[in-house]
């Protein structure tokens, strides 16, 4: 079950970008926060990118296999 276990921590991982990246637009919204369009443009980026890549093969070839 060593697979379904890196499943899980991706998910964690994909989901504590996700809450970050409200929390920052929402301190930015709140004028707390001056847009750090980098920051912003990397989380976006890993949320584009690290599912197609790296997450979503694994659950085709081990949870839907």
């Amino acid at each position: 079950m060593k697979s379904i276990e890196i499943i899980r921590d991706e998910h964690r991982s994909i989901t504590a970008v996700i809450e970050g990246l409200r929390h920052v637009l929402a301190e930015v919204g709140a004028g707390r926060m001056a847009p750090d369009f980098d920051l912003l443009f990397t989380m976006f980026r890993y949320i584009e990118a690290f599912p197609e890549r790296l997450h979503h093969p694994k659950e085709d070839d081990f949870l839907f296999a």
